[in-house]
């Protein structure tokens, strides 16, 4: 039962993931004095080996009483004879240890404690005689005890015959975990088998299908013709603004139910009232049926026209193309070439063999073009930067429906502002000190929390554009002559904690309630005076606080009592910035020794589970959001990597792979974030000449 140690972990890491720090504690503190030692047999033989060489008789007699009362009394009748020899051995072996060891003080203190419970048993009715006896290795009776033989014989006995009451012994359910786990993972791997099998079976009979029609079909196969839609719904192709946002809504919804093209027959939305540019256009929406070389003209016309909108939103036609997946593609390259045949065929009659080796190059073609990750929609156009600051960009952070930002900047100026459909300014606030940190209110997005420079904490009304509650001014305040360096909000109620360094090095980490408007209480980092919170974040349920430090290491901190209750090393210098995944199950954190960790949030002792070095640029020492992930924690933007912008990095088991850079900047970034709904994503990056770069990216 050695897979018992992993079930206490799996135990450990829930208790810890819910927040039970109580429950954890004693839990520990059980496992401790765990008599069954986890019901490793090893070490419960080890267990009794010991408190025989310690001539521990009390701690032994109370052991085997534990193992009696938990199990052997549970046993059918017919293994009593077994158990009653076993323990006569144990205690036989505790005399002979001590004789071997000239401890007949030892002996005779047994005898005497033992008497009770020996005397009315014949086998030891001799043994009372032992302490006198000279050699008693010797003797006739006791010279088999002394052998080695007989002691190693003994003990493995002892050995399987626990192992085997643990294994006969009724389980609960939790323990079978690792076996359903185990049968789980084979259905999967089964249905995968399975499902392979059906898909090679129906890419066979499509083909088949493709093949005969070859000859016989005189209506061409239907056309994935999304381009269509594209260059039907962009009248004005001169018009720069208004084909950048009509393309970026077009491709974000395309395959999603949007009218197709007519050449399918098919019919959606208003397609009737689409007013194109050429009478060209307006033949291609009537004529159907066509004879076939007409349908191919037609097909090249309508992609044609995508191709000019691409070039005029400075998008490459191929750069759409490949959001198509590798199989699409081919479908479509196959279709295109079927068309050509037919064709061909009505023109001439004969097959044209250079036909085939073009499909094949077709082939060959579309299977070599990768899928980018991202697909770069619209970046560093003149509606895609916010300039409404004029200094260096302290916070830009996204609410949690990615709809609205707040930024904040050195000279005291809060904005907000919708990045899209174009940057829109919502309203502006001025206040006297430098915004350092920033964070929304997770219970109610219309406030946001923001601390200064100087000491004072923000509670600001986005809907209203100020100020409705202000503390750290007064004099008697804990945040007086401090400076604010990090503030998170509590996902489950109305309260946030703030961590400050005051002037003289001294560091706090402070509750407050929002609703009541007052300091709840003070938090302890049980640690060396000069260490403070850098950045930190809540849990899942708002019971922990996950705080990175200026010493490298990370602390999670109870709450509700106000205590450190695990903490790890992270990096050997500050760490400058901290992020839970969307699961809540990894912790990844940013320092300025260039290099960023993950650790699963398990609640053990073992070193970050990933890491990865950055390159030797220094970071940026400028407050601001560093890092950010997206939602499936498969991908990092940094603020690094560029000497002007962000990028985008896939985390793989070996390390960070660049995927895509964020241009548009002329100065350092100090700032990131990064919102998704559905398959489109919201990156922005700000920088210290008070310039916010927006770009959206499509999701493969």
């Amino acid at each position: 039962m050695s897979h018992i140690q992993y079930i206490d972990e799996l135990i450990r890491e829930y208790l810890l993931f819910r927040g039970f720090t109580v429950t954890l504690k004693s839990f520990d503190n059980e496992l401790k004095v765990d008599k069954d030692k986890g019901f490793r047999v090893d070490r419960i033989v080890d267990n009794l080996l010991q408190l025989i060489y310690s001539y521990d008789l009390a701690n032994l007699r109370e052991l085997w009483a534990h193992f009696d009362q938990r199990m052997f009394s549970k046993l059918d009748q017919e293994f009593s004879p077994v158990v009653k020899k076993l323990e006569s051995s144990i205690l036989k072996f505790y005399v002979v240890n001590a004789i071997s060891n000239n401890k007949i003080d030892k002996v005779a203190e047994f005898l005497s404690k033992m008497v009770n419970e020996l005397q009315g048993q014949l086998d030891w009715r001799d043994w009372y005689v032992l302490p006198y006896l000279r050699n008693p290795e010797d003797s006739q009776t006791f010279s088999m005890y002394f052998t080695r033989q007989w002691q190693d014989t003994f003990f493995v006995t002892l050995h399987n015959f626990l192992s085997l009451i643990y294994q006969a012994m009724p389980q609960p359910l939790l323990i079978n975990y690792e076996k359903e786990a185990f049968k789980i993972r084979q259905l999967q791997e089964e249905n995968e088998m399975l499902k392979q099998k059906l898909a090679t079976f129906v890419e066979f009979k499509q083909q088949q299908r493709f093949h005969n029609s070859q000859d016989n079909s005189h209506i061409p196969p239907d056309i994935i013709d999304d381009f269509y839609v594209i260059a039907a719904e962009t009248p004005a192709v001169n018009n720069a603004d208004n084909t950048v946002k009509s393309l970026k809504n077009l491709i974000r919804t395309i395959g999603v139910g949007l009218p197709t093209s007519p050449l399918l027959g098919r019919k959606g939305g208003n397609v009737t009232n689409i007013n194109t540019n050429t009478e060209n256009s307006k033949s291609n929406f009537q004529e159907v049926g066509i004879g076939r070389r007409k349908l191919t003209k037609q097909r090249l016309s309508s992609t044609s026209g995508a191709t000019s909108v691409l070039k005029q939103s400075n998008l490459h036609y191929s750069q759409t193309w490949a959001y198509y997946s590798e199989e699409a593609g081919l479908a479509v390259a196959k279709r295109s070439i079927s068309l050509d045949r037919e064709s061909n065929k009505s023109k001439t009659g004969n097959r044209d063999n250079s036909l085939d080796n073009a499909e094949r190059r077709s082939n060959r073609q579309v299977s070599a073009n990768k899928v980018p990750p991202f697909l770069l929609l619209s970046q560093v156009i003149v509606n895609e930067v916010f300039d409404g600051h004029r200094t260096n960009i302290t916070q830009c952070r996204f609410n949690s429906s990615g709809s609205t930002i707040a930024s904040t900047d050195s000279d005291g100026v809060v904005k907000i502002w919708y990045p899209a459909p174009a940057p829109e300014l919502l309203g502006t606030s001025t206040f006297k000190t430098a915004v350092r940190c920033l964070g929304w209110v997770s219970k109610n997005e219309r406030f946001i929390v923001f601390g200064s420079e100087e000491g004072s904490v923000n509670l600001y009304d986005t809907k209203d554009f100020k100020s409705v509650w202000e503390t750290g001014t007064e004099n008697n305040s804990p945040l007086k002559d401090s400076k604010v360096i990090s503030v998170s909000s509590s996902p489950t109620d109305t309260s946030f904690v703030c961590s400050a360094l005051s002037n003289k090095n001294e560091h706090k980490l402070l509750l407050y309630d929002i609703k009541a408007k007052k300091l709840e209480r003070s938090i302890s980092l049980d640690c060396d005076p000069s260490v403070y919170v850098t950045c930190c974040t809540h849990n899942h349920n708002g019971q922990l606080l996950i705080a990175g430090c200026s010493d490298g290491l990370v602390r999670t901190y109870d709450l509700r009592h106000s205590e450190c209750v695990d903490q790890w090393q992270a990096h050997k210098d500050s760490i400058l910035g901290l992020q839970l995944s969307a699961d809540h199950t990894a912790c990844y954190t940013l320092g300025a020794d260039n290099k960023l960790c993950r650790r699963s949030l398990n609640g053990n002792n073992q070193g970050p589970t990933w890491d990865a070095i950055l390159s030797s640029d220094p970071l940026s020492n400028h407050p601001g959001h560093k890092f950010t992930l997206d939602q499936a924690a498969k991908h990092i933007l940094l603020c690094y990597g560029q000497p002007c912008g962000g990028t985008i990095f896939k985390i793989t088991n070996i390390g960070l792979t660049s995927v895509l850079a964020l241009k548009g900047h002329n100065t350092v970034t100090t700032s990131c974030d990064w919102a998704t709904v559905n398959q489109c994503c919201t990156c922005v990056t700000a920088s210290t000449d008070g310039k916010i770069c927006v770009s959206t990216l499509l999701m493969p």
